[in-house]
């Protein structure tokens, strides 16, 4: 159905500029300094727009669970229905819990927190629901050995690449911001700092 479709893809982006956004920061930018302070507000923002993404894309999800499951077109569905999802499918449960998770985060993004608290606090979040993800996918399906195998690479897939499109929503952030010197030197650290760790996320995520 296409708003499950649509739903994951909301999740996935949206988690991504959680965790990769976050984990970029912290390990790839110095976290102090007026420059730094500034990034850190536009930062804010993009982290409420994302975690609405993730909040949106969860609750479209129960939706689309329900509706399959009972067979019904979206406009037949009631709303005990999604409820029942939510509370008795595994499924539910854990697009239930990336509702509560994204609700988390953008409480957070409107926090006063230093920044490196407040920056590990929601990778750590984003983390949560990419890993989530992983458990409600065809790597959850298997059993045995064979299962944890397929779920592990699936985790390790979604954290991968949720690192890369993370890091590309940083850069964007970082080139659309005033081109002051200070911001331009922090840039251009933070690219040759993460030029070693690319190579191991598109071998992490191929």
């Amino acid at each position: 159905m296409w708003i499950i479709n649509l739903a994951k893809f909301l999740q996935y982006v949206g988690a991504s500029g959680l965790f990769g956004t976050a984990y970029f920061l912290v390990f790839f930018l110095k976290p102090h300094g007026l420059p730094f302070n500034q990034i850190l507000n536009s930062v804010k923002r993009f982290f409420i727009f994302v975690s609405f993404f993730v909040f949106s894309g969860a609750f479209m999800s129960l939706i689309g669970y329900a509706a399959n499951v009972n067979d019904l077109p979206l406009n037949k569905l009631a709303f005990s229905q999604v409820t029942e999802i939510a509370s008795t499918m595994d499924v539910g449960r854990f697009t239930s819990l990336r509702i509560i998770l994204s609700f988390a985060a953008f409480l957070l993004a409107h926090s006063v927190w230093r920044a490196t608290y407040f920056l590990k606090l929601q990778c750590f979040l984003g983390v949560i629901i990419l890993t989530s993800l992983a458990f409600t996918g065809h790597g959850a399906k298997d059993e045995g050995a064979k299962g944890i195998i397929h779920l592990g690479a699936d985790i390790a897939h979604l954290l991968g690449a949720g690192l890369w499109i993370g890091a590309l929503f940083a850069f964007l952030i970082l080139l659309l911001m005033e081109k002051t010197k200070e911001v331009q030197l922090l840039t251009f650290d933070a690219l040759s700092r993460f030029s070693g760790l690319g190579s191991i996320i598109v071998a992490t995520i191929i």
